[in-house]
């Protein structure tokens, strides 16, 4: 009988094992659940407050068998007390704030050093305004430090005091850089010192683009270290043994002055400037020379009508003066025909000083009109009338070429004495005069130093000019007290070559006709209403024109005139004399040359030294204020430093249960609600 198969589940399972292969081996169990947690205890727990808001700080539960070391005194190592005592005394801000200051000294120093000067020859990536943005970035960050530094602690200070808790992210922000301290500024009834820092760091983002304001570069003139010399003609004397050899006509060269503006002579002068650009100059001169000096004055109120006839067809003009010895008549009845302006060389139209007599003068009288030529009768004339003086002197200069264009300029005039000296004939009678101009100075100047002048009793190398008893050049008859002096130190004109500076003497007769042999000048002005007039007129010679102003003649025409006649005359003075002996040898200057060179604009300093100020009175104000803090009382110097907040709470646990959303924007909103204090944590604080 066949047997059924097994019908239990174990048969079953092993017909499938053997249809499908070998058993896979069971998993084995999962592991049991890890044990919870133990939970964390509270070290303590405030009260809700009225807004039933609190704060619980947690610390690990301690092993109970292992022995607590709370109370036992922590060991600091001797770097770790050097840094506890360099944050006590704020010595990080103060090296910060020194640092700052030296960066302005630096700054400062190298202003003046190159200011005015050429741009230094450092290595090519480095320029002065380079130079100058890495010392203003020095000076502003180390600012920035000791102002971050500063706000942060006050922010410590601010909370000792019961303050709405959103001030704790004003101030924190206002540590960090120019946009929190610029909103830190709007705050009310914040300490004043924080304004300070504040604005120390919003002005601060100014320093670096006002620092590069403050250098600018132009072009100057510098003395050459490459270029010869510069030479400018000078002398002391004026003598027939000084003037060089084939001088031309001292007669054309004043008839051309009257002409030819007084500055063109100046550059026909013989300077030597070998860079095109020269200086002679020192405060108190540089270099002295003989020259002749003029001085004009209206005597127009002085002119009377002599003629005794009330006609003024027959008026005659005369200028009336105490001092006058010789006139010139000005006829009406002769002004179309001759006498439109007149003429006189009188030495003494004008009072003297006995020791300041000039060489000559003269005295102008004409006639002015206040209508354009040519014009229609009738017309109206003024009668004018103005003299002259001229002196030598003594001239002390400097001088400038530039572009190879000279300018003088004079620092003082001295003027130089008359003086008359009497030699008895041998007879006894009559007597000769010699007449000369002598100066004898106490000092010299001569390219810019001044040498003292004195006289000995005998002559020697140096001292070879005779001075006799009275101040005149060598001796009189029976003078037996003569002095010597150096030629340099004696300046003189003789009086020969004191005639022929008398321009008087050559144009009396060829130029201007004096009053004795009949004048007859007539003004150029009149000369187109003479022609038109159908008059025969004598036409005034040219080198009167630019004195007669066709008709306008005034004192600045006058005066014009007798600086051009100066100039001629001093340019001949300085240009052909000659010869051995300093008093004679041309001034020696320096030669310029043309450079790129840093001027400095102080102004744009003031920013910076104004913010290194603020600093330091915001520094010493922080150290003031934080005096308690360094023993240990209230919150401590925590700074910037972020673990003063783990240390320090609000008091009463204010915001400690804040269940909003973790957002800083939410946590501000609900932090201006809440008004508390930051206090020491008591227990879990400790650290």
């Amino acid at each position: 009988m066949p047997q059924e198969p097994d019908q239990s589940p174990g048969a079953d399972v092993s017909q499938q094992q053997e249809l499908e292969g070998p058993a896979t081996p069971p998993l084995p169990p999962p592991p049991p659940p890890p044990p919870p947690p133990p939970p964390e205890e509270p070290l303590g727990e405030v009260p809700e407050n009225g807004d039933g808001v609190y704060t619980k700080c947690l610390m690990p539960k301690e092993d109970p068998d292992q022995e607590s070391n709370h109370d036992e005194p922590i060991k600091f190592s001797r770097k770790q007390t050097v840094r506890i005592w360099s944050n006590n005394v704020w010595l990080p801000e103060i090296l910060a704030c020194t640092t700052s200051m030296l960066a302005l000294a630096g700054i400062v120093a190298m202003l003046i050093k190159y200011n005015g000067r050429p741009t230094p020859q450092w290595p090519r990536v480095i320029t002065l305004n380079a130079a100058v943005a890495v010392l203003s970035t020095l000076l502003k960050g180390s600012m920035i430090y000791v102002v971050s530094e500063g706000i942060s602690q006050l922010k410590w200070h601010w909370f000792s005091r019961p303050r709405i808790l959103s001030d704790l992210n004003i101030y924190d922000n206002a540590s960090r850089g120019p946009w929190g301290s610029f909103c830190l500024l709007f705050r009310m009834h914040i300490d004043i010192i924080t304004i300070v820092g504040a604005i120390v760091t919003v002005a601060a983002v100014a320093v670096t683009p006002m620092t590069q304001q403050i250098l600018s570069y132009e072009q100057c003139t510098l003395n050459s270290t490459t270029n010869a010399p510069a030479t400018m003609p000078r002398t002391l004397s004026f003598e027939k043994a000084d003037l060089r050899p084939a001088s031309p006509s001292l007669l054309a060269i004043m008839q051309a002055g009257m002409i030819i503006p007084d500055s063109r002579f100046l550059s026909t002068l013989p300077f030597d400037c070998p860079s095109g650009n020269c200086k002679f100059s020192a405060p108190e001169g540089y270099y002295q020379s003989l020259a002749m000096d003029s001085s004009c004055q209206d005597l127009t109120s002085r002119i009377v009508n002599v003629s005794q006839d009330d006609n003024p067809s027959q008026a005659i003009w005369r200028v009336n003066s105490t001092y006058t010895t010789a006139s010139v008549d000005l006829h009406y009845r002769n002004m179309i025909t001759s006498n439109a302006f007149m003429f006189n060389k009188s030495s003494d139209i004008l009072p003297n000083h006995p020791d300041d007599y000039p060489i000559f003068e003269f005295l102008a009288l004409m006639y002015r009109t206040d209508r354009n030529f040519p014009s229609n009768y009738p017309f109206t004339l003024n009668t004018v009338a103005y003299s002259c003086q001229f002196r030598p002197v003594l001239h002390t200069l400097n001088a400038q070429v530039l572009s190879n264009v000279l300018k003088e300029t004079i620092i003082s005039t001295q003027p130089i004495p008359w003086l008359t000296r009497v030699y008895p004939s041998r007879t006894g009678y009559p007597s000769t005069t010699g007449m000369s101009y002598v100066l004898h100075p106490a000092r010299v100047l001569h390219d810019g130093i001044w040498r003292p002048c004195n006289l000995t009793d005998t002559s020697d190398a140096q001292h070879t000019l005779a001075i006799g008893s009275d101040g005149g050049l060598d001796y009189r008859p029976q003078d037996l007290r003569l002095k010597y002096a150096d030629p340099g130190c004696v300046i003189r004109i003789s009086s020969e070559m004191q005639r022929r500076l008398d321009p008087t003497t050559y144009l009396s007769g060829s130029v201007l006709k004096s009053a004795d042999r009949g004048p007859s000048i007539v003004a150029a002005s009149f000369d187109d209403l003479l022609a038109e007039d159908g008059q025969q007129e004598d036409d005034a010679h040219v080198t009167l024109r630019p004195m007669l102003a066709d008709g306008h003649a005034s004192l600045d025409t006058v005066n014009a005139f007798a600086e051009r006649l100066t100039g001629a005359i001093n340019s001949y003075i300085r240009t052909y004399t000659g010869g051995e002996g300093q008093w004679r040898e041309p001034a020696r200057g320096s030669a310029l040359d043309t450079r790129t060179c840093a001027v400095v604009r102080w102004g744009w300093l003031g920013l910076p030294v104004g913010l290194v100020a603020l600093t330091i009175l915001f520094l010493g104000a922080m150290v003031w204020k934080s005096r308690g803090r360094r023993m240990g009382d209230g919150l401590g110097l925590w700074k910037s430093s972020p673990l003063g907040l783990l240390v320090c709470g609000t008091e009463g646990g204010a915001f400690g249960k804040y269940g909003g959303s973790q957002g800083a924007v939410e946590a501000e909103v609900m932090a201006s609600k809440v008004r508390t204090r930051l206090v020491r944590r008591e227990g879990d604080g400790d650290m």
